[in-house]
């Protein structure tokens, strides 16, 4: 049986140490190759654009499952410690707490400088949207926006589902979170073909997104006040949002700041005109975004602790 709190330590100790190296052969880029490759071999096939959406959602995040499952299953016939250190390094992987931390520090440092166009440039790394054109404010709400999404995309989630099936589960989210981010599109071109990877992702973010609240409100305890009542109003703010699960970690950490995030958003098709979160709240600035990164470190760690205790009090198998 693979220990799962030296397992969580490897992941974590691995991703602050490491944070997520830029290489070819990196998983989640060659999940990425196989999504554009898989798409490349349907866009031919004379089918439902639906059907083929839902052909390559399945296949993806299922053959990623299986192979992870396989190399841990191998390493785990040469002894306990093989199967320990695989299943930890794959976890580390599906993480990028260290990596998002850091791009958003670059951006802060960009507009301390009075650079918009490097924060611009920066931002335009770990967003959707568009950065031209962006002010301090705009730049500074888009980072903090990004940081509160990617806490779960990119840390709490991976790390439910490494609690519920191990390192294998946590690749298969982080395929379909890959997904989504490639082809869970409402434009023309990903309307039909991304449905199936958008909404699994929702489906998959359902349960971290509406826990989220709970470790940012506990992770205000050491940003200097107790604020118990975010969780109520993530969950509010959260249903405006266009997204039925990113609406909610981004209002707690608009909560949690005490700034406003929201409203119109410019994107390659348009503007958007998302519900404001936190509307009484101040602009967002430079310190925020650092004091962001703050929150995202310190919620992740309180629930990569509560995932450590439960694993110590109650021993679960985890291949």
């Amino acid at each position: 049986m693979v220990e799962p709190i030296q397992v969580l330590a490897i992941a974590i100790l691995l991703d602050l140490l490491l944070g997520d190296p830029e290489f070819h052969l990196h998983p989640v880029r060659i999940i990425g190759y196989s999504i554009q490759y898989v798409e490349r071999l349907l866009k031919p096939v004379p089918i439902n654009e639906t059907l083929k959406g839902i052909f390559l959602a399945t296949l993806i995040p299922c053959t990623f499952f299986f192979v992870s499952h396989l190399l841990i299953r191998f390493a785990w016939t040469h002894g306990a410690l093989a199967g320990t250190i695989t299943s930890g390094i794959i976890l580390y992987f599906t993480l990028g707490l260290r990596s998002l931390g850091e791009e958003a520090m670059v951006v802060a440092n960009a507009l301390d400088q009075g650079d918009l166009g490097l924060a611009r440039i920066r931002l335009a790394r770990i967003v959707g949207r568009e950065t031209k054109g962006l002010d301090a404010t705009e730049i500074s709400r888009a980072a903090i926006e990004t940081v509160g999404e990617n806490f779960v995309d990119a840390v709490l989630a991976p790390l439910f589902y490494w609690a519920i099936g191990g390192a294998a589960l946590a690749v298969f989210y982080r395929a379909v979170n890959t997904l989504d981010a490639m082809v869970g599109y409402k434009d023309k071109k990903y309307k039909r073909l991304g449905w199936a990877s958008a909404r699994l992702d929702d489906l998959l973010n359902f349960i971290p997104s509406r826990i989220s609240p709970v470790f940012i409100a506990i992770a205000t305890l050491f940003l200097g006040k107790w604020q118990p009542n975010i969780i109520k109003k993530a969950l509010i703010d959260g249903k405006g949002h266009e997204s039925p699960n990113s609406g909610i970690s981004e209002a707690a950490f608009s909560h949690a700041l005490g700034v406003r995030l929201g409203g119109p958003t410019h994107y390659r098709e348009g503007i958007k005109n998302r519900a404001f979160l936190n509307p009484e709240g101040a602009p967002p600035t430079a310190k925020d975004i650092r004091r962001a990164v703050k929150l995202l470190h310190i919620s992740a760690l309180m629930f990569a602790l509560v995932l450590g205790i439960i694993s110590h009090l109650k021993t679960f198998s985890i291949n």
